[in-house]
């Protein structure tokens, strides 16, 4: 039970956490969104790669911000080094993450098909009591 949380889950929650600090305060690039959040991390097995997946607000600077980010890799890496003791940092790779964006969608799509808030099971409970 000690190794459920192996040590690349680590390192990918560190780097997030990380990432997130330096992008907020380290970058001064007034072309980069305001909001930028990094969601998640994957880290590559050899510890040679990683990507970093960000949501960024508002939705129309966010290939431009992913684009900054990524020219910017290098600096952000190199202050990423200097809070961290591996042996090996990886090579940073950012993505705009929509997962966001989908799921407002799709709770649209759910709004259309149920219009007045009412769940599925709510109204499986209705029709089964009368």
């Amino acid at each position: 039970m000690a190794s459920d949380f192996s040590r690349i889950d680590r390192i990918q929650d560190f780097m997030q956490a990380s990432l997130a600090t330096i992008i907020q305060q380290e970058i001064n690039d007034p072309r980069l969104a305001k909001m930028v959040t990094v969601t998640g991390v994957i880290v590559s097995k050899d510890m040679k790669h990683a990507k970093v997946y960000v949501t960024v607000l508002p939705d129309d600077k966010a290939k431009e911000s992913v684009r900054i980010l990524n020219n910017a890799a290098g600096f952000i890496r190199t202050t990423l080094a200097k809070r961290v003791t591996f042996r090996s940092l990886p090579n940073l790779r950012f993505y705009y993450d929509d997962t966001t964006i989908q799921a407002n969608r799709v709770g649209k799509l759910l709004d259309e098909v149920y219009p007045f808030n009412a769940s599925p099971a709510e109204e499986d409970n209705d029709n089964n009591s009368e």
